[in-house]
């Protein structure tokens, strides 16, 4: 639930996937996590990690920091803002009783991270439609990151093919069939089949107009009629986070005045998966 399956052996864990990817995770698990800065925290943020301590609850401190010790907060294409780089170095947690402890701590650490009980997960079936939607933008966003055919990966490939086979469950319906399609090829080390597959499922699962499925599952050299691209760039610009990677996937490579103008506003988008996925 929470993708760390579909995240490369040799990848290190920052903070977007920590935000992106292990939070929204846990929320459908029944955990509510919050992941609070520290770099400037004022005195009632150490208040607040003081007071959970009092009540029993422990606090892990985290330290992200970029890969690249020299980096001066620009990433390789020079924009600005692109935490994908800032790597977990550090983690430390400070059990109840060690109060004393904290206000040191917090000086080498830049987020805190609270966790509780979440108090409405949603039905099965939206929170397996959730996952799906997180690990094809992760997938379509971070390609650099995902698990590979090497050897290295492979427990990881068995993991999250056995993951999807778990969603499949006994059923027989369009979405099981390609979830278990996709449980296959992944084993086989075939990951771009096996994630084809799994947008297959995704987009089933959304029961998206069938001329905008065909687009998003459409290879990227394929061109696109002048009725589909329309309704990619409706879902470029208004569509969720997850429908917009998808789209500006496809819309990138499409030489159409108005496919390139949709994909130069979102590469200017806040959300660096968007971002990502219109380059």
């Amino acid at each position: 639930m929470t993708g760390e399956v579909l995240r490369r052996h040799s990848a290190p864990f920052t903070l977007n996937d920590l935000q992106e990817l292990l939070l929204p995770g846990l929320a459908a698990l029944g955990v509510a996590g919050e992941c609070v800065p520290l770099m400037g925290a004022d005195a009632a943020t150490l208040r607040r990690l003081r007071e959970r301590l009092r009540r029993g609850i422990h606090v892990p401190l985290l330290r992200f920091a970029p890969e690249d010790p020299a980096s001066d907060g620009t990433d390789a294409t020079g924009e600005a803002g692109d935490d994908a780089g800032h790597s977990l170095i550090a983690c430390t947690v400070i059990a109840p009783g060690e109060e004393a402890t904290l206000a040191e701590a917090v000086q080498h650490c830049t987020h805190a991270l609270r966790m509780c009980r979440a108090r409405h997960v949603g039905s099965r079936s939206a929170r397996v439609r959730a996952v799906l939607l997180r690990w094809v933008a992760f997938a379509t966003a971070m390609p650099e990151r995902i698990v590979t055919a090497e050897e290295a990966d492979r427990e990881r490939r068995e993991q999250a093919a056995s993951f999807l086979e778990l969603l499949a469950g006994r059923k027989r319906d369009p979405i099981a069939v390609r979830l278990r399609h996709a449980a296959r090829y992944l084993r086989a080390g075939a990951v771009e089949t096996s994630l084809f597959h799994v947008r297959d499922a995704a987009l089933r699962a959304l029961h998206l107009p069938q001329i905008a499925q065909t687009a998003l599952l459409s290879r990227e050299d394929v061109p696109l009629s002048d009725l589909q691209r329309r309704e990619l760039i409706y879902l470029a610009r208004a569509g969720t986070r997850e429908l917009r990677v998808l789209a500006a996937r496809r819309l990138r490579c499409e030489p159409a005045a108005d496919a390139q103008t949709t994909c130069e506003q979102l590469r200017a988008a806040t959300d660096l998966w968007v971002r990502r996925a219109a380059r």
